[in-house]
């Protein structure tokens, strides 16, 4: 049985270049001007069982938020069918269905009502979902005087509290602190086992690894695979280090006028300043997987062009599963190749993203910015971050 059948779905966008905002512009130009279409999905389609958690991941503007909108009938796609069976619940923006002037109390109301739920059903549910908000004596306050984390804490608990069979999520989670995040995703756990139909968007790669049955890749509106987390998550990583290494980013991060920045100038033309990444062993050998306390090297070459390297510092982050485990800068002074040597690293087993960036030492302004994977094998079960050096012996001999 399908909790949600996707068949063939479209939504495309008219665009209007030209804006005519008095009455006398839009009478002599009506009809005039021409929109421009953008197609925001291109002909997904996509079943998901019921019980399964779902998380959909690709780049800012591939279609993910548009997907979930369709599923929630914000919209309505331009083709296809949208099939949903069950009682949906969903968490798109902070503050959507929310009344400004309402107090957190009466937006309740309002909202668990617009999600299809009797008043008696609400009162039954109500002090459940302000326990859970942990908003308190706010709970009576205006939401206007709200900030986003205190929004999230509310539009999630009324979200999963009126008990759905379908919980539809973008990222909203972001913006709660560290332990209210760690509860709302122990009840996602929760209401996974009870066998309710959740779709989420994240960026938060771990999130979705640990949650998720399946893993929905969409990039520019194409449906480009689905899966097992770890193998579509690994396919999208490798995608964006090849865009990167290309000079192929839709977000302009990379791609940019360069000489717009103090001392920094590659021609007068948009080029990429990062040429050449790579990982290798202390023999030099290029690698993409080291294994626990083993020597890594990273070589860094710099576009030879750029007139000016004496303003400017490259800085090293890396994450696992969205936390930051190092960072290092080190200033360039006019040199094009660097190399970064973490000796003899104690990271444990799995899967680093490096964030490369170049920064404007005088304005602190981003320059480029690239990023790396990076793969830590270990012969041992341990978890966490890093691998301690650790033993463990009886001290007992019997009871």
């Amino acid at each position: 049985m399908y909790a949600i059948e996707i068949n063939d779905v479209s939504k495309k966008y008219k665009i209007f270049n030209e804006k005519n905002v008095t009455l006398k512009e839009k009478i002599l130009y009506f009809g005039k001007s021409k929109p421009q279409e953008f197609s925001a999905l291109n002909n997904i389609s996509l079943k998901i069982e019921k019980g399964k958690t779902v998380g959909l991941i690709g780049r800012n503007g591939s279609g993910k938020s548009t997907l979930l909108k369709l599923l929630t009938r914000i919209i309505y796609p331009t083709s296809g069918t949208i099939k949903m069976d069950g009682k949906i619940s969903s968490l798109l923006e902070l503050g959507a269905g929310f009344h400004p002037d309402f107090t957190g109390r009466e937006n309740i109301y309002m909202n668990a009502s617009i999600l299809g739920f009797t008043k008696a059903e609400i009162d039954e549910r109500l002090d459940e979902i302000i326990a859970f908000s942990e908003l308190g004596e706010f709970i009576d306050n205006s939401v206007r005087s709200y900030s986003s984390g205190m929004y999230m804490r509310l539009g999630f608990s009324v979200a999963i509290m009126v008990n759905p069979d379908i919980l539809l999520i973008d990222e909203v989670l972001a913006v709660g602190d560290a332990l209210f995040q760690k509860k709302c995703f122990e009840k996602l756990e929760e209401m996974k086992t009870a066998g309710k139909t959740i779709v989420f968007v994240s960026h938060d790669h771990g999130a979705v690894k640990k949650l998720c049955d399946e893993v929905v890749w969409i990039h520019e509106g194409d449906l480009m695979d689905i899966g097992e987390p770890e193998k579509i998550i690994g396919k999208y990583l490798a995608f964006l280090n090849k865009e990167d290494n290309s000079n192929i980013d839709s977000n302009n991060i990379s791609n940019h006028e360069l000489q717009i920045h103090d001392g920094i100038d590659v021609d007068g033309s948009q080029q990429t300043i990062f040429t050449d990444i790579k990982w290798t062993d202390s023999l030099g050998e290029v690698r993409h997987s080291f294994i626990v306390g083993e020597d890594i090297l990273l070589s860094i070459t710099l576009n030879p062009n750029i007139q000016s390297l004496l303003n400017v510092t490259v800085q090293a982050d890396l994450y696992k599963d969205s936390i930051l485990c190092f960072k290092s800068q080190y200033p360039l002074n006019d040199v094009n190749e660097v190399m970064l040597k973490i000796k003899q690293p104690n990271l444990n087993k799995g899967e680093y993203q490096l964030i490369l960036t170049l920064i404007d030492k005088e304005s602190g302004d981003l320059i480029d910015k690239l990023e790396k994977i990076l793969i830590i094998n270990a012969f041992n079960e341990s978890e966490g971050l890093i691998e301690l050096d650790h033993s463990w012996k009886p001290i007992n001999k019997g009871v």
